[in-house]
C-alpha cells in the first residue's frame, strides 16, 4: 500500500486523543480521507507506537519522581522534623514497602518465566 502523506500527522493526532473527525479538521483533509487513512494497518501501528512511545516517556518521568518522593521521605524522618511529620513519612514509607518489593519480585520472576520460554537468540 502506498504511504498516505497524511499518515503521521493524522497517526499523531490520533495517538494524543484526537477523533479522527478532529484529526481530519485539524490537517485539513477531509473526513472521508482521513477515514480511509485509518482504515489501514500501518495507521493502527503507527498510532499504537506513538502511544507507546508516550506512556514509555511518562514511565520515565514518573519514575524519577518517585525517587525524589522516596528522598523525601527519608528527610522526612529527620531528628529535626515535627514528630507528626516524621510519623506520617515512617507510616508512608513502612506501608508502601510490601507493595514496592512484591512488584520488584513479580517483575523478576515473570522475566525469569519469559526468558525460559523465549530464549534470546545469539546474532
Amino acid at each position: 500500500m502506498k504511504k498516505s502523506k497524511h499518515l503521521e500527522i493524522l497517526s499523531a493526532h490520533v495517538a494524543n486523543g484526537k477523533t479522527i473527525r478532529a484529526a481530519a479538521e485539524l490537517i485539513g483533509i477531509s473526513e472521508a480521507t482521513a477515514y480511509a487513512v485509518s482504515s489501514s494497518d500501518e495507521f493502527r501501528l503507527t498510532v499504537g507506537r506513538l502511544r507507546t512511545e508516550a506512556v514509555s516517556a511518562a514511565v520515565g518521568v514518573l519514575s524519577q519522581a518517585a525517587t525524589q518522593a522516596a528522598a523525601t521521605l527519608v528527610l522526612m524522618l529527620a531528628e529535626d522534623q515535627e514528630p507528626k511529620d516524621r510519623l506520617a513519612a515512617a507510616r508512608l514509607i513502612l506501608s508502601n514497602l510490601g507493595p514496592v518489593t512484591d512488584l520488584g519480585e513479580l517483575r523478576d520472576r515473570i522475566a525469569r518465566i519469559e526468558s525460559q520460554q523465549f530464549p534470546r537468540v545469539a546474532q
